[in-house]
């Protein structure tokens, strides 16, 4: 029942903070602000500036609309228990490269560790369409 929380609890930080990203009226505009700010006061990780500079920002309206659909889906997935363990996965490699770019990696940590235990505890299995799915496909790993 805990981890059933902790993913419900996940999904709705998740979907709320998406739902902004995709609602926003100029989320490129957002992210290159954040990014440029970031950049400006060297929290970036010194490796992850080329990739900022060179790619994320030149391609900030594909990025931002990727950034906010992928967090709002994340939400949902957990809050629906539909491919909770795969969406848990994607959450990490979110918030990697939010450390990554902030240079707040061991701040977001906890997170990750959340996200990770929602992975190991497979959470769907017991709550959504995870558990429909895994008695059709009981050898997955996906659910």
């Amino acid at each position: 029942m805990g981890v059933i929380s902790l993913m419900v609890l996940l999904g709705a930080m998740w979907a709320v903070s998406g739902w902004f990203g995709v609602t926003r009226e100029e989320p490129s505009g957002y992210l290159e602000q954040v990014l440029l700010q970031a950049l400006a006061n060297e929290q970036t990780i010194p490796f992850y500036r080329p990739f900022l500079r060179e790619v994320v920002i030149p391609n900030k309206a594909l990025f931002a609309q990727l950034v906010g659909w992928g967090e709002l889906l994340i939400g949902v997935s957990f809050l629906s228990g539909t491919l909770s363990r795969l969406s848990s996965l994607a959450g990490i490699f979110l918030l990697v490269n939010y450390g990554l770019m902030n240079g707040a990696l061991i701040q977001h940590l906890m997170l990750i560790v959340l996200m990770i235990l929602v992975y190991l505890g497979k959470p769907g299995r017991a709550y959504g369409f995870d558990r429909l799915l895994h008695r059709k496909w009981p050898e997955s790993r996906l659910f």
